[in-house]
């Protein structure tokens, strides 16, 4: 897997002029390569939307930008690159290649396996979540 993508859903709270005790949310996701670089960037969506549900508005703009050359594609694998999601997008592996981290099943832990790799998702993850930071703290 030379070329993974992945992605993140980060909230942002914008303080509307009109009154001064309202505030919405714009939702936005970005499309990194593995260096941390965006790749894509969708428009923000107001509101209290589920992840899963706003990648979903895009999902036909993501396959175009996920979806392999007839030299990297390999018999019998997807036509898609893989994408690195955290928690908030179970579910889109029904659309596209998915590495995300597994949840805890009800009263039972996580094996040491399954922490382990979610400790290597987070790591690799890093670089996104920096990039929000960055993007969140920039005056």
């Amino acid at each position: 897997m030379n070329k993974l993508n992945y992605m993140k859903l980060q909230h942002h709270y914008v303080l509307l002029p009109s009154s001064y005790a309202t505030r919405i949310i714009i939702k936005t996701q970005t499309v990194h390569a593995m260096s941390g670089v965006v790749v894509h960037f969708f428009p923000g969506i107001p509101g209290a939307v589920h992840d899963l549900t706003c990648i979903a508005n895009h999902i036909d703009e993501i396959k175009k930008l996920l979806e392999k050359t007839t030299e990297e594609q390999e018999p019998g694998s997807s036509k898609y690159w893989a994408v690195l999601a955290d928690r908030g997008y179970q579910g889109l592996q029904n659309f596209i290649p998915v590495y995300s981290p597994k949840k805890n099943l009800k009263h039972q832990r996580l094996t040491t396996e399954d922490e382990t790799r979610n400790a290597k998702l987070a790591a690799t993850r890093i670089r996104c979540e920096n990039w929000y930071g960055r993007l969140k703290n920039w005056r």
